[in-house]
């Protein structure tokens, strides 16, 4: 731990808490990370926000057929092209993750990422075409990504993230073993693909931040005001597409899995398919 701050200290970089830059300094939670990922000789890798490259290390020792690293602070640009510039395999990429997602280039991404773009990352990587993703995350987050129908954590990035991956926590990482240290425990999760992106998460990435903004009201209320803001259309056409419905509207919009999102998107589609061709 002490050599990267004395690395960070020679290149003149201080972390600061409240932008969410904690690096994760600890060798053994590193080291499980890149195997968690189960990187293979012809994986393109993406790492996000490598900071002073601890974890990078551990990847390289992998040897991916490509490694890309993405970082916005030009002084861990600086030291990233110094550390592993002799590797014609690594890219080293100045600019912020949120444009570079979503990704259609690589199979695998390994990250730290800072927690103040936890949302907006996820929504990026559930529309990226990665096979498989290790991700810390405030465990509080992180909850909120495995929470089932019904509970207070969940919602639409549940939704969202749950029918493109199966997620599941690999470890709960104390405060102690970050850089400087957050204010609560960190939990490291392992995301595998269970569908490519397609037109119906586009459609529920738009829509599911409606209906659960009033989570509590049933499905029928929250989805008339959607069809009827969003598609323009009249009462009596609302009412013949509720009808044919074919997950249960009358449930409140917390209660329904991801699975009944999935026809509800699918339903949908044709819907708006069918409004185009008029």
């Amino acid at each position: 731990m002490e050599t990267y701050r004395l690395l960070m200290a020679e290149y003149g970089i201080s972390l600061r808490k409240e932008a969410g830059q904690h690096v994760l300094l600890n060798a053994e939670a590193l080291s499980y990370m890149v195997e968690s990922a189960e990187i293979r000789a012809p994986d393109r890798v993406l790492e996000i926000g490598p900071g002073p490259g601890n974890l990078t290390e551990k990847i390289i020792k992998r040897r991916p057929r490509e490694l890309t690293l993405v970082e916005r602070d030009p002084r861990f640009v600086r030291l990233l092209k110094d550390r592993f510039g002799q590797y014609e395999w690594i890219n080293v990429i100045r600019g912020s993750a949120l444009r570079i997602l979503p990704d259609g280039n690589h199979s695998v991404m390994v990250s730290n990422p800072p927690y103040g773009i936890s949302s907006k990352l996820i929504v990026k990587t559930v529309l990226s075409g990665f096979d498989r993703v290790v991700l810390t995350f405030q465990s509080e987050f992180g909850r909120r990504l495995i929470a089932e129908p019904g509970t207070h954590s969940y919602g639409s990035l549940s939704v969202l993230t749950q029918l493109r991956y199966r997620v599941r926590p690999l470890a709960i990482l104390r405060a102690s073993v970050f850089y400087p240290r957050p204010k609560v425990d960190t939990v490291m999760l392992r995301f595998d693909s269970r569908r490519p992106p397609d037109e119906e998460l586009i459609l529920l990435k738009g829509l599911l931040p409606h209906l659960f903004a009033k989570r509590k009201r049933t499905l029928r209320a929250s989805l008339k005001s959607w069809l009827r803001g969003s598609l323009r259309m009249r009462d009596d056409e609302i009412s013949r597409a509720l009808e044919s419905c074919p997950v249960p509207i009358d449930e409140r919009v917390y209660k329904l899995s991801p699975e009944h999102y999935a026809r509800l998107a699918s339903f949908l589609k044709v819907i708006i398919r069918e409004r185009d061709h008029r």
